[in-house]
């Protein structure tokens, strides 16, 4: 067991944004601190507070500073939470520049630049999983011995929702469900426009994104002209109404233009309710052959992927293979391990 109190460090804007990072972030600590490690959140106020670790959840460039600092004092390991759909000749480019003074003083000032030095200083990375792992291995020149994949989890409580309690409360039952916070990355109206002509009901679930408030508008004016379209902005991922929710619905669809793999579609599965994902690495790492796939931006895709989702018997496969490899105790003791690995190379 880790000796000494473990710094957890967060996102500043996890906590008002919230998602799956933020999820993931909580129910690693929440197992971590059952199992009897000593983990405790970072307080920047608290300097002279004497870590055994530090646990940072994001690789992005405004932590590179805190990563650099903290390692002097402790051991740093990072959740990294990159996946890339950028062109990745962009990447060789910055790489490449490196090479060559006058255009290294440019990439030096590069957010890819900062990334690059937080993932350097960490003493391991835990990418989300294996297409994670290759690109940061690939767009950073990071060895890939350095990652240890600590993969997203979902709680196994999502299995005992209750659809006919959700029906008496909302009157809704055997419609398209979409659990998420409503954004361009979560591809909603694309959703929305593929399934307006089928007579499908579809249920949205989750906050607008309080950054992308065009797009929320664009979101709801499609709801309110469609009367098989509904949208739950203000339910909490406590609430025992969102477990009712899996269980009253057909089918989970959620069409991101990238995740990994999406909580969402984790807590649908192991609900035991097909679901629709995109075609992506990341998540036919996660759900294999056990789901139905789509193309995020076509919508036609889209379409045809939830109607055979809904015509076709729920696998309760799906719902075997998370409940074996992704629930949260699984994923913290992975973390632990990680942390022990850490804290053990001189």
């Amino acid at each position: 067991m880790v000796k000494g109190p473990i710094a957890f460090v967060n996102y500043l804007s996890n906590p008002i944004v919230g998602g799956g990072k933020e999820i993931k972030f909580k129910r690693i600590f929440e197992n971590l601190r059952t199992m009897g490690v000593d983990v405790r959140l970072f307080n920047m106020w608290e300097t002279n507070l004497k870590y055994t670790l530090f646990h940072v959840f994001g690789s992005d460039y405004y932590l590179t500073e805190f990563v650099e600092v903290a390692s002097i004092r402790a051991p740093v390991v990072v959740t990294t939470v990159f996946y890339s759909i950028r062109n990745a000749i962009i990447f060789r480019l910055l790489s490449s520049g490196r090479r060559f003074p006058i255009i290294n003083d440019v990439v030096k000032s590069t957010t890819w630049e900062l990334r690059r030095r937080l993932l350097e200083k960490a003493r391991l990375l835990m990418p989300n999983c294996e297409a994670e792992a290759q690109q940061i291995a690939k767009y950073f020149r990071i060895p890939r011995e350095k990652m240890r994949i600590v993969p997203s989890g979902v709680d196994v409580d999502f299995k005992n929702g209750n659809g006919e309690r959700f029906f008496k409360r909302t009157g809704l039952k055997d419609f398209v469900l979409c659990v998420a916070r409503v954004e361009s990355r979560k591809n909603q109206l694309r959703l929305l426009n593929a399934l307006k002509d089928t007579g499908l009901k579809v249920l949205l679930i989750g906050p607008p994104h309080p950054l992308e408030p065009d797009y929320a508008r664009a979101v709801e004016q499609v709801v309110n002209g469609n009367e098989n379209f509904h949208w739950m902005k203000g339910l909490e991922y406590s609430e025992d109404l969102l477990k009712d929710a899996y269980k009253a619905a057909k089918v989970h669809a959620l069409p991101s233009i990238f995740d990994a793999p999406g909580q969402s579609s984790l807590q649908a599965g192991i609900a035991g309710i097909n679901i629709v994902v995109s075609d992506i690495p990341p998540v036919r790492e996660y759900v294999r052959d056990y789901a139905f796939y789509s193309d995020p931006f076509n919508e036609e895709s889209i379409k045809n992927a939830v109607l055979k989702a809904w015509d076709s018997p729920p696998s309760h496969e799906l719902q075997k293979h998370i409940e074996t490899h992704y629930t949260w105790d699984k994923v913290a003791k992975m973390t632990l391990s990680v942390y022990e690995e850490a804290l053990s190379i001189l």
